[in-house]
């Protein structure tokens, strides 16, 4: 018996496309700060990923 696999990824963006959002991030032509909802300990990944399935994050940001 033989079994079929079909894998499908996209990629949606390219190098340019992370230069040029770096280049703006460093000149502090954007912030993003408002995007982070929580900091957390490395450790409480778990919760990170809650908060952010459960749609009461936008982004947990965890810090070892």
């Amino acid at each position: 018996m033989k079994k079929s696999i079909n894998l499908r990824g996209t990629f949606s963006h390219t190098w340019d496309v992370w230069e040029k959002v770096l280049n703006l991030l460093k000149a502090d032509q954007v912030n993003l700060s408002g995007l982070i909802t929580h900091e957390l300990k490395i450790d409480d990944w778990k919760e990170g990923f809650g908060l952010i399935e459960t749609k009461e994050g936008i982004k947990a940001m965890l810090k070892p």
